[in-house]
């Protein structure tokens, strides 16, 4: 029983190397860098068509062009593994 109690806290006890970590944390602030560019992009290209045609829909449907591309295509990858399982078997 020894035995087990050493064998679980060695388990446990396992470190990652300051390296991997360290890349780790610069790919997440990288990452989040990357959504705020592009969060800052939808608004200011929001912004000029508003300041350009005063016309709410105009805004309505730049928005949905941002939007509507990431939905299909989210779609189309969720179904394409299924019929490529189903058509290998």
């Amino acid at each position: 029983m020894a035995t087990a109690q050493t064998e679980f806290q060695t388990r446990t006890t396992i470190r990652a190397p300051r390296s991997v970590i360290r890349r780790f944390k610069i790919f997440q602030t990288a990452r989040c860098l990357v959504v705020l560019a592009l969060e800052m992009q939808a608004v200011a290209v929001g912004w000029q068509v508003y300041e350009n045609h005063q016309a709410p829909l105009d805004l309505g449907l730049v928005g949905l062009a941002q939007f509507l591309p990431g939905i299909v295509l989210f779609l189309l990858a969720g179904t394409s593994p299924t019929f490529s399982t189903a058509a290998k078997s």
